[in-house]
């Protein structure tokens, strides 16, 4: 008989890995969709900048949680400061923020990104028919590839030394995400006291 922890991680790996599935389809069809449509090379680099983009905030966030401090925001919650509360609890919850961010979206954004550069090659060639084809698929990607991992590196060490204001202002996002919707991203445990979540 499966022991309730064991249940709990096979139940969360399943979660994550249908949650991947869903968002993969979602950002291949967006994608796939944009980058047919978008006949203008300018909107295509715009629209890859703009996942590039989505990868960096989602990695710093992992980062950030992984990295930061609970204690500061006891006191803070105790004090109703607004997303506190929230900061708190994606701390506590670290390894699944960083699995969510780092590994869903950062995985799904790293392959999207790879197929917009292919596609982006190819229109370059219908653009000018002169252009090799091949070279010019592993020159973009290549260049995404370094572009992003850059990009990366510059957000991890923001993260780090920024960590308590990072998960602040996402805990202060979060919290009006759950004012508008109703829906709680974390739910407390049961007995806690105010300001201790």
């Amino acid at each position: 008989m499966v022991n309730n922890k064991s249940a709990v991680t096979v139940k969360h790996v399943v979660l994550v890995a249908a949650l991947t599935f869903l968002l993969a389809v979602g950002f291949s069809l967006v994608s796939q969709l944009v980058s047919r449509r978008l006949h203008s090379l300018t909107l295509s680099f715009i629209f890859l900048l703009f996942i590039i983009i989505i990868q960096f905030i989602f990695d710093i966030i992992g980062i950030a949680a992984t990295a930061a401090s609970e204690r500061p925001f006891h006191a803070q919650s105790a004090k109703r400061v607004p997303g506190a509360r929230e900061g708190y609890l994606l701390i506590r919850h670290a390894d699944r923020v960083a699995n969510f961010a780092n590994d869903v979206i950062g995985d799904i954004t790293a392959t999207v990104s790879g197929a917009l550069g292919i596609s982006i090659a190819l229109q370059l060639v219908v653009w000018r028919p002169g252009l090799p084809e091949l070279e010019l698929n592993v020159a973009l990607t290549s260049a995404i590839a370094a572009v992003s991992v850059a990009a990366k590196a510059v957000g991890k060490r923001y993260a780090i030394d920024n960590a308590s204001q990072v998960v602040l202002a996402v805990g202060r996002f979060l919290a009006r995400w759950e004012r508008w919707t109703g829906m709680r991203i974390f739910k407390s445990r049961r007995g806690q006291k105010a300001g201790r979540i």
